[in-house]
C-alpha cells in the first residue's frame, strides 16, 4: 500500500472518528443532497455514500485547515477515493485556494489526492512539481454543510512529478459538516 494511500486512509479515519464522536449521526452521508463529483480525464466520478468534511485548526501553529473526502469502496481493485486538504494562516472561509505556500511555512493552501486501486496521484508540493495544480473555491459554508468547486492537474505520487496523469475538471461538492 502506498504511503499516500496510508496517509489518506488515516486522514479519513481520524476525520470520521472525530465527526462521529462530536455528533450522534455519522459522517457517512445518506442524504442525496450531499455529494462530491468531478471528471478525471473526462470520466465522470460521483461520490454520494462516503463523504466527510472536517475543520482541523492548529491555532498555536497559526494554521487553520479543512479536510474533505469522498470515496467508493467495494473491496476490489476499483476502490477509489479523492481528498482535498485546505490550509491557511487565517480560518478557512468562502473564497479561492490554490497550491501557493502559506507565508513562513512549507504548507500549500490547497492539496488534492486521488487514489484508484493501489496507485496514488496528487497535486504534489510546488517543490516537487511545477505542473501539478490544485484550485478549490468554497462558495458556501453553513452550520450544516460546505459547498464549492475544484479543478487541477495531478501527477503520479511515486514517480516522475513532471508528467500530468490526471486532469480534474468540473469538480463540485456539497458535503455535510
Amino acid at each position: 500500500m502506498t504511503l499516500l494511500r496510508k496517509l489518506f486512509i488515516s486522514i479519513i479515519s481520524i476525520t470520521l472518528l472525530i465527526s462521529c464522536s462530536k455528533k450522534e449521526d455519522s459522517a457517512l452521508n445518506t442524504d442525496s443532497d450531499y455529494f462530491m463529483s468531478f471528471k478525471a480525464n473526462g470520466t465522470e466520478i460521483i461520490y454520494t455514500d462516503i463523504l466527510s468534511a472536517q475543520f482541523e485548526d492548529a491555532p498555536n501553529q497559526n494554521i487553520h485547515g479543512l479536510t474533505m473526502a469522498g470515496a467508493n469502496f467495494n473491496g476490489s481493485s476499483t476502490d477509489e477515493d479523492f481528498g482535498i486538504i485546505l490550509m491557511n494562516d487565517t480560518p478557512i472561509t468562502e473564497g479561492s485556494y490554490n497550491q501557493d505556500y502559506i507565508p513562513n511555512t512549507y504548507a500549500s493552501r490547497a492539496f488534492m489526492s486521488y487514489i484508484k486501486g493501489e496507485q496514488g496521484y496528487s497535486s504534489a508540493s510546488p517543490l516537487l512539481s511545477d505542473v501539478a495544480k490544485a484550485n478549490v473555491t468554497i462558495t458556501e459554508i453553513t452550520n450544516t454543510y460546505i459547498s464549492g468547486t475544484f479543478s487541477g492537474t495531478l501527477v503520479k505520487s511515486d514517480d516522475d512529478y513532471s508528467v500530468i496523469t490526471h486532469e480534474i475538471t468540473n469538480g463540485k461538492f456539497k458535503i455535510k459538516l
